[in-house]
């Protein structure tokens, strides 16, 4: 992906610490690419859900005017409305479903 250092910025969603798969690599990626790394922690059906559209423009005041990669679970999909309604344009959103 191309982009150079302070261009790319990734979010992990995960319920704890616990299920972030492969944060080593994607902390080294990161790290590597000059790339800004988040964890959105928390139970998905907790009081805070951190895939808001209000708590993702809080955590990215700019976000509607980048392209978004959503990769994910089915029930991910949800993110794509909410990014839409946290302003991103459709056209700016590129997914990939996948499950396990």
């Amino acid at each position: 992906m191309p982009g150079g250092p302070g261009d790319l910025t990734l979010l992990y969603r995960a319920g704890d610490a616990g299920q972030l798969v492969l944060r080593q690599e994607l902390e080294a990626i990161a790290a590597a690419r000059g790339a800004t790394l988040h964890y959105l922690l928390g139970p998905s059906d907790g009081p805070y859900d951190p895939l808001a559209p209000r708590a993702l423009r809080d955590l990215l005041p700019d976000l509607p005017e980048h392209d978004v990669y959503l990769c994910g679970p089915p029930g991910m999909a949800r993110a794509t409305a909410a990014l839409e309604k946290a302003g991103v344009p459709a056209s700016r959103i590129h997914s990939e479903q996948f499950t396990f």
